[in-house]
Formats: C-alpha cells, structure tokens, sequence
C-alpha cells in the first residue's frame, strides 16, 4: 500500500511541474506576432473598403501588429429574398390588390419588419412612397421573431 502512494505522490508531482513549465511556455506567446489580414468582401474604395480602413488603424496600434485591409470582391455568402405576406382574411392576391384594400382602410396595417432600417423596411417604405400608402412598420429584433408573430 505505501508502494502505491509513493508511487502516485512521485506521478503527481511530475505531471505538476510538466503543466507548470508547459503552462508558462503557452503563456509567454505574443499574439498575435505576425501582421493580421482584413478581408473586405467588396471592392476598393465602397464605404466597406472606407470603414474597413479607418478601424484598421486603431487596432492595429492597439494590437501591436499592421493591420492589412484585402479587398477580396464578389465573395458572395449568401442571397435572400423579400417576401410579402397578407391574412388569408384580407381580399388581396396579388400586390396591386393589398394596395388597393389598404387605401379602403388605411389605419387597419402594419408590417413585421426583421430590423429598423433595413432592406425590408426600406422596400416597405418605397411600396409606401410610390403607392400613397400609410402602413405602420413594427421592427423586430430579427427575421426569425418576425415570422413566429406573423404566422
């Protein structure tokens, strides 16, 4: 029995001191120790590109390393489309037909939007726009919030 204590007290400090050295070798690493590289998704000189540029400055110094800004165009990620979507209670089958019922009663609609300010609400606010329209927008904080509520 006191073979085996011995035998695991002498294990355990070897494997203490091995993490003790190995930890201070992992913590005296610089990062990052080389320049970092920006991938912009767009072309040279677009507001991504300006954007881009003026926060690679900062952090750079505040990282300690060049930050580099790459302009790599047409990295497509994704695509999406916009969808409208009416109650099947309201007499409409096609968009000339919704902004039709909607000038019969135009304080009776509003429109789920997945966020303030962007491509759907601004598409919302052109249908408005162009067609003499007053739709309320309700923003959501996402698409997902947006379209439990509507269904």
């Amino acid at each position: 029995m006191t073979v085996k204590r011995g035998f695991l007290g002498r294990t355990r400090a070897i494997l203490a001191i091995f993490l003790a050295v190995t930890c201070h070798f992992a913590a005296a690493q610089n990062w990052p120790n080389r320049p970092i590289r920006l991938v912009v998704a767009s072309a040279a000189g677009g507001v991504n590109d300006v954007v881009a540029r003026l926060v690679a400055q900062p952090l750079g110094e505040a990282l300690g390393q060049p930050v580099v800004v790459d302009n790599k165009p047409g990295s497509l990620l994704g695509r999406g489309s916009h969808v409208l979507v009416v109650h099947p209670s309201v007499a409409a089958n096609n968009l000339r037909e919704l902004v039709s019922v909607v000038r019969q009663n135009p304080k009776d609609f509003s429109a789920a939007l997945p966020s303030y300010g962007g491509a759907q609400h601004l598409a919302l606010e052109m249908i408005k726009a162009a067609a003499g329209l007053d739709i309320t927008p309700i923003p959501y904080k996402g698409g997902a919030l947006a379209v439990v509520d509507v269904v």
